[in-house]
């Protein structure tokens, strides 16, 4: 009977010895000290360890994690703290078991990933990559100003911004105070532009606009404008009579420059057209009237063509940088037409026997031979563009 016992106990101890030495392999809790040699707080697994489950489950990749945390609604799932001081505020890396990660707080706050601190900094990508401190947005900066929600910092680089036109933009359906201050490159302006809650403006703070004088008035300038682009034409010379032949009018003279501008009202004088030879009476035509830009620092002008009398009118010129100066009037010759001459980018002048005028803008007007029936063209008025 005592060899039958013995020998119980012998199977006894090996199993437990395989028991205990297959468990050693799973999980191994050291503490050794004194140091520096000694191990302190080792935790150290070969296998599957769990926390709160003893069924680990399977993962969609049907393979079983490595460590595997379960917690429930109240608790969080994983949690690593320095230390909790009573009355103070932990500093934890929590997640709870919806998946939401907090860092610097306890509560994720209903965010998948939250960072909080009295100097909390969240780094992505390369050093000065990107930064998120308190609620501020850094690219370029680990430090971004502290009046600023977004701050972009770079000594190479721009930021460039939506390229949309006109269709493109209108497209975005932008309406009232909610959509106050979108902001987009318009590529067919070539500008800036911001929504103001009504209208898409120039971030300039200048609207561009065209103005088109075929009579004479007044310019005041827009808000913000400095600079203008002025075209000017000057008016046609009225044709002249003139036995055997007809004289034709000179065209006005066109001139184009960048002008600067001051605040205030300038006056547009439009030249008008000179007046035509009489048969029978005065024999020679009138100049075409000068057009003018005047005001505060600026006069320029856009001379008229000169009158058709014993030979041609001739074209008229500008004080602009650019000028294009008006036609030498033509005469009538050997049953030829006795044109006005064109004025500068204007049309050509009236055909002689057929009381022609210039043609708008500044052509001279045509020539008459002092026969039977036969009258001179008036001379075409001058115009003034501009725009900013």
């Amino acid at each position: 009977m005592r060899d039958v016992i013995r020998s119980g106990w012998l199977v006894l101890v090996v199993l437990l010895g395989t028991l205990t030495y297959a468990l050693a392999e799973d999980l191994t809790l050291t503490t050794y000290y004194p140091s520096p040699r000694g191990v302190y707080e080792e935790l150290r697994a070969s296998g599957n360890m769990t926390v709160g489950t003893s069924t680990p489950s399977l993962t969609p990749e049907s393979s079983i994690p490595r460590i595997y945390v379960v917690g429930n609604n109240f608790n969080p799932t994983l949690r690593v703290d320095d230390e909790v001081v009573s009355g103070g505020d932990p500093d934890p890396f929590l997640i709870n078991s919806d998946g939401d990660v907090a860092i610097g707080t306890t509560s994720p706050g209903g965010y998948k990933l939250r960072v909080q601190g009295a100097s909390a900094r969240f780094g992505m990508g390369t050093a000065d990559a990107v930064t998120f401190l308190n609620g501020q947005v850094g690219i370029g900066t680990t430090s971004p100003h502290a009046k600023s929600l977004l701050d972009l910092s770079s000594t190479s680089k721009a930021v460039r911004l939506p390229g949309l036109d006109d269709q493109a933009r209108d497209a975005l359906g932008a309406s009232g105070a909610a959509d106050r201050g979108l902001m987009i490159y318009n590529t067919q302006a070539k500008e800036m532009q911001v929504y103001d809650g009504s209208t898409w403006k120039s971030a300039s703070g200048v609207s561009h606009g065209l103005q088109v004088f075929n009579d004479h008035g007044t310019f005041t300038v827009p808000d913000g404008v400095s600079q203008i682009t002025l075209e000017m034409w000057g008016a046609g010379g009225g044709g002249g009579i003139t036995p055997g032949f007809g004289s034709g009018g000179g065209g006005g003279g066109f001139g184009r420059g960048l002008v600067s501008v001051l605040p205030g009202t300038y006056t547009v004088t439009v030249g008008v057209g000179g007046a035509p030879a009489v048969g029978g009476g005065n024999p020679n035509g009138t100049a075409g009237g000068n057009s003018q830009f005047s005001g505060p620092g600026v006069n320029h002008l856009a001379y008229g063509g000169g009158p058709g009398a014993a030979g041609p009118g001739a074209g008229g010129s500008s004080t602009l940088p650019v000028v294009i100066a008006g036609q030498t009037g033509q005469t009538y010759q050997e049953g030829g037409p006795g044109n006005g001459g064109a004025g500068g980018n204007g049309g050509a002048g009236g055909v002689a026997d057929a009381n022609e005028n210039g043609v708008a803008p500044g052509g001279g007007g045509a020539g008459g031979r002092n026969v039977s029936g036969d009258m001179a063209g008036t001379g075409a008025r001058g115009k003034v563009v501009i725009s900013w």
